[in-house]
């Protein structure tokens, strides 16, 4: 009864708020035989197959970056409920779907996001970025090691924190453009692996469906492995050098050995989203100010470190559970 009442709020919860909601398997727990797949967005053998190749190509085409999307599937068709985030991959997704009207039933639910105002032409960089020392001397001169000597560029006794430099702001909004983009696409990677890692190993697939979807998590863990490295790179130039001049304190393997490939798929996922929380947040600080934890001591790069290894390791016990 609480479940179905838990359900049905979070139900009525999508249609008022326009907006699609995710549902997925607790860790660990197999794909239940006739699953609907409505709790985790995942086609089952009852799905009919060219529904289930549609599902597989929006994560294979990459569309599950552009589209926030969840499929509920019943045996005759399919339920489609999008926020569209990129206008041309929606429409590449609605030509995909177009041969399909005619043979089952399928309903396409869209909301899309409030216009966003033209950005102003005098834009500047988040503040906390103007105050960061390190990588102001970086920005200004990539060979530049003394960071004290960054003459005029900051106005503090104007009451402008902002630089007066026009280059040097724009190397820095380019800055945190960037690294919020790679922030950006490495959680959304890393949240649809325990999808694709249960529909992967689901005891009822096709092999052709297993060996695609196997495919596909493992280049999604690689996209999050190669933006991880991305975001090192970029916050290394803003972040004080560690009086330990080791990267991190890398474990010889970031998951216990005995949890199943789902459970890793599962962790994956949530280190990505707490550490994307804490780089945005390093970009936006929520009190204008940049955490003191990461200025004494990188520990943001370190859970980035981790979470690359993470990408590595779920890799490695993808092959090995292919193996088996």
């Amino acid at each position: 009864m609480f479940v179905s009442r838990y359900v049905s709020l979070l139900l009525l919860c999508s249609l008022i708020l326009g907006m699609p909601i995710k549902l997925l398997a607790m860790p660990g727990e197999a794909l239940p035989a006739g699953s609907t797949g409505w709790f985790d967005n995942i086609p089952t053998y009852l799905t009919p197959p060219k529904l289930q190749d549609v599902w597989l190509r929006f994560h294979e085409e990459n569309l599950c970056q552009k589209l926030d999307a969840n499929f509920r599937f019943h045996n005759n068709g399919m339920e489609v409920y999008i926020n569209v985030i990129d206008e041309k991959s929606y429409q590449k997704f609605v030509e995909m779907m177009e041969p399909l009207y005619t043979l089952y039933q399928i309903d396409l639910h869209t909301t899309w996001p409030p216009e966003e105002e033209e950005p102003a032409n005098d834009r500047c960089p988040p503040p906390s970025l103007c105050e960061n020392s390190e990588l102001l001397a970086y920005l200004r001169d990539p060979f530049l090691q003394n960071s004290s000597a960054l003459g005029t560029s900051i106005q503090i006794n104007s009451g402008n924190i902002f630089p007066s430099d026009y280059l040097l702001k724009m190397r820095m909004l380019m800055f945190a453009e960037q690294v919020l983009d790679h922030n950006k696409k490495m959680k959304r990677y890393a949240m649809d692996i325990p999808i694709l890692t249960q529909a992967a190993f689901d005891s009822t697939a096709t092999p052709e469906f297993k060996f695609r979807a196997v495919a596909v998590c493992r280049r999604h863990a690689q996209k999050v492995e190669k933006y991880a490295m991305r975001l090192i790179r970029n916050l290394t130039m803003a972040l004080p050098k560690p009086l330990n001049h080791n990267k991190t304190t890398r474990h010889e393997d970031s998951f216990p050995a005995e949890i199943t490939l789902i459970d890793r798929a599962e962790s994956l996922a949530a280190e990505a989203q707490s550490v994307a929380i804490r780089v945005y947040h390093f970009i936006h600080p929520q009190h204008h100010t940049v955490g003191l934890a990461d200025l004494r001591e990188p520990s943001l790069l370190q859970s980035l470190w981790m979470l690359e290894k993470m990408a590595t390791d779920y890799q490695n016990s993808l092959s090995q559970f292919c193996k088996e």
